[in-house]
């Protein structure tokens, strides 16, 4: 984070917690004069921290988030382990190991070099049965990107042509 980040980040906690203050004096003053405040302003006056977001329970970010958990215990790697892996930190690999923060692709690919794994194997669905992507694309690694193409071709057509004919 440069220096001018770091110092935008402190000024705007600083303003948060003046005016999580000047709230609080607000909920007081009313309170001893007993004047009534309006409900969503009586509430905040009472917080000290910013409202947490709802965690995502289902979801890209969840399944994504399931499978970085997985892979990490299989190594026997702790959150705090894999945070300074990555160089991050440790609240940021519990926010995506719950699904509530979504990692760039950038990130995944990182994770997934720090955890040796592919990133196929993050990516998964493993609730449904998806370990035909990670077995189809072992069966085509080793082909030149022309037989590649081909391969994507006829499997797409013939995906096409296999749900038409369901449809009838």
């Amino acid at each position: 984070m440069d220096d001018f980040s770091a110092r935008m980040e402190i000024w705007l906690n600083d303003i948060f917690h003046q005016i999580i203050v000047l709230y609080q004096v607000l909920y007081l003053f009313t309170s001893f004069y007993c004047i009534a405040l309006p409900p969503n302003i009586a509430s905040f006056a009472k917080r000290t921290h910013m409202p947490r977001k709802a965690k995502a329970v289902n979801g890209t970010g969840a399944r994504i988030g399931r499978n970085i958990k997985i892979a990490r215990t299989q190594l026997g790697m702790t959150q705090s382990q894999l945070a300074e892996a990555l160089e991050i930190e440790n609240v940021t690999v519990s926010r995506i190991e719950t699904g509530a923060q979504l990692p760039s692709i950038d990130r995944l690919d990182d994770i997934a070099k720090v955890l040796k794994t592919s990133l196929t194997a993050l990516l998964a669905d493993t609730s449904k049965n998806s370990g035909y992507a990670e077995l189809l694309a072992e069966v085509v690694a080793g082909l030149p990107i022309r037989e590649k193409d081909f391969l994507y071709g006829f499997v797409s057509s013939y995906a096409a042509h296999f749900r038409a004919g369901k449809k009838k």
